[in-house]
């Protein structure tokens, strides 16, 4: 079974990548970020194709990062998702933050 985050920005809809596999959610710096376990897209960046980043971490967008009962929402969700070993798949919306990691929504 996988679990779809599905979310349609403008970006999105100009060719800005879905990241799908089992992600890893976790805070740093009070963000949100999440980072591939397994899976596919994650190498096709719209950051790590333009900045010389080969870490390749996605963040929730700091809007939505803000608003603490979102924030707990996403990583409770993603969470349960890797804790059962579930894929997921996440839209990017192909906003690149200064340390190169994508933002998501």
């Amino acid at each position: 079974m996988k679990l779809a985050v599905l979310v349609i920005t403008a970006a999105s809809l100009h060719g800005d990548a879905t990241y799908s596999g089992i992600i890893k959610p976790y805070m740093y710096a009070d963000n949100l970020y999440f980072k591939q376990v397994s899976g596919t897209g994650w190498s096709n960046s719209t950051c790590t194709r333009t900045k010389a980043n080969t870490q390749r971490y996605l963040r929730l967008s700091p809007e939505l990062d803000a608003d603490i009962e979102v924030r707990n929402f996403y990583m409770s969700y993603i969470l349960a998702a890797y804790m059962a070993g579930r894929e997921v798949s996440i839209t990017a919306t192909g906003v690149c933050s200064n340390e190169g990691d994508e933002e998501t929504r």
